[in-house]
């Protein structure tokens, strides 16, 4: 009797499919669809419903603290290399590196022409809509919006310029660098 007992308990606790249970270190017994937290430094049993053992996960070694620190550095280090082999394959000398520098500024300086010039027309349009007594609030607003969104841009060029200027002396004094390593 007690067995039926006991079994028809332990049907009730596991789902229609399979079921995982452990006891824990305190020795608690733990059943769930999936693998107990609770039981994470002990041995699981994954069951059928009829109780049949379908295989047993053993519990994951902790890894050490400094694994992940260690596989971020390495991963630094790696990407560092291939930087350095590719300014090294890119550049065959300091002009290059100018020449390269000066061709990403103008594309830059090009987008910042054209954004001043957009920029003018919109400022005519802004005092047209002004003088003009029938312009409508939301016209106003809308030029100003358009004038702002465009001045913007301006300032982020300026940025970008400043950026691939301070990349590209970067990228020098790190050419210089390996240059000089290799000989």
């Amino acid at each position: 009797m007690k067995s039926l007992l006991l079994c028809l308990l332990a049907a009730a606790a596991f789902p229609a499919t399979a079921a995982f249970k452990c006891t824990d270190s305190k020795g608690v017994a733990h059943y769930d669809d999936v693998p107990p937290a609770a039981c994470n430094d002990v041995t699981i049993t994954e069951v059928s419903r009829s109780g049949t053992v379908i295989r047993k996960i053993e519990p994951q070694k902790a890894a050490p603290a400094a694994a992940p620190a260690a596989k971020e550095s390495d991963r630094a280090a790696i990407d560092r290399q291939r930087r350095d082999r590719t300014l090294l394959d890119t550049y065959t000398n300091e002009v290059e590196i100018d020449r390269s520098r000066d061709r990403s500024l103008e594309l830059v300086k090009a987008r910042k022409q054209s954004a001043e010039s957009q920029l003018e027309l919109v400022k005519k349009r802004a005092k047209a809509v002004e003088a003009n007594k029938g312009s409508s609030q939301s016209d106003r607003e809308a030029v100003a919006k358009e004038q702002a969104g465009i001045e913007h841009a301006i300032a982020g060029y300026d940025a970008e310029m400043t950026r691939i200027q301070q990349q590209f002396e970067t990228d020098k004094v790190r050419w210089r660098e390996l240059r000089q390593g290799s000989r």
